[in-house]
């Protein structure tokens, strides 16, 4: 029997792929990706324009990282992506996704020196309150 449950875990046969962003979703019953936030069921059109929406977001963020200079030693820095920060007790556990709705997720955008590795972390814009 734990071989079987071991061989099923390994096929992947409860997760799906964002059509987005490519990034796999463990659990079948989520509908929206928890990378990009895209529906699980969108047309090819729609699929095509949060792409775009993407690939611009990304310009964006890199043309404000050219602006920003290393505090440590002055060079341009570079834009490493955004990432979402679970904030305080995973609730989850208990309430399943129910607690998980009343739990902060801080996005951060991940800014990086390629002169001296050093990472800098901003709150996105969109959290902001």
């Amino acid at each position: 029997m734990a071989d079987s449950y071991k061989h099923t875990a390994l096929k992947g046969e409860n997760m799906w792929e964002c059509k987005v962003c490519q990034a796999n979703t463990e659990d079948d019953s989520w509908e929206v990706c928890w990378n990009c936030s895209s529906s699980r069921n969108l047309s090819d059109d729609e699929i095509a324009k949060a792409k775009q929406e993407i690939v611009v977001a990304v310009e964006v963020k890199q043309e404000q990282a050219q602006q920003m200079e290393c505090i440590r030693c002055q060079s341009h820095l570079r834009y490493l992506g955004s990432k979402r920060i679970h904030e305080g007790t995973n609730w989850g556990f208990w309430f399943g996704d129910l607690g998980e709705a009343f739990i902060n997720n801080l996005k951060l955008d991940q800014f990086y020196c390629p002169n001296c590795g050093k990472v800098e972390f901003f709150v996105n814009p969109d959290d902001m309150v």
